[in-house]
């Protein structure tokens, strides 16, 4: 825990190096009475101390702003309170711990670890590489063979539309011939007629 002396040491090195808790980790030398070694503390440790403090003593100034007021006085005086830096951003010092380790593992890799992570970098950078020209090539073969279908149908339709024209035009000169015909014939009958008429005149 902490006493009191070692949170006003705490507030005092805090005021002097204006929050740099790097500098004022290096100056932490309070002293407990009887010549006792002061106590061991990281610099997480300081900043979570501070940070609470701090925070409560913003909880103390909003509770005594709030007595005697309103309710809607009350209730904006929280929601302020709420968005005070100190309330909606509270220090996490094991979060603030593991980062600083995953940095310093960062940092502490040796140089066969950083060149075998390049490399494996570089394999994952090919694989994608190779699997985006997979996907290309295939979304092409799909591409051509949809529009070969594509022309083999546009072939079909044009193929029976020209058959069934052929077809129309067949059939329209077959009607001709047909009419031709029947001409023909009409005129022989007809012919034929006269020819008849003619030859009983002469008999007669």
């Amino acid at each position: 825990g902490w006493t009191r002396e070692e949170t006003d040491e705490l507030f005092r090195l805090c005021e002097e190096y204006d929050l740099r808790f790097p500098i004022i980790a290096d100056r932490w030398n309070f002293a407990y009475p009887k010549g006792a070694p002061p106590p061991r503390r990281r610099i997480e440790d300081l900043k979570q101390r501070f940070y609470f403090c701090a925070r409560r003593l913003v909880d103390d100034i909003y509770d005594a702003r709030k007595r005697g007021r309103s309710k809607s006085e009350v209730d904006f005086l929280e929601a302020e309170r709420q968005r005070h830096p100190l309330v909606a951003d509270t220090y996490d010092a094991k979060a603030d711990r593991e980062r600083k380790a995953l940095v310093y593992d960062l940092l502490s890799q040796s140089d066969e670890s950083k060149k075998e992570k390049r490399r494996k970098e570089r394999r994952s950078k090919k694989d994608k590489e190779i699997q985006r020209r997979k996907r290309e090539n295939e979304e092409s073969i799909k591409f051509e063979k949809q529009l070969e279908k594509q022309i083999k149908m546009t072939k079909a339709a044009m193929d029976k539309k020209k058959q069934e024209e052929e077809e129309k035009n067949s059939n329209i000169r077959h009607n001709r011939q047909l009419h031709d015909v029947k001409e023909q014939i009409d005129s022989y009958r007809v012919k034929q007629a006269d020819q008849e008429e003619g030859g009983a005149s002469s008999s007669s």
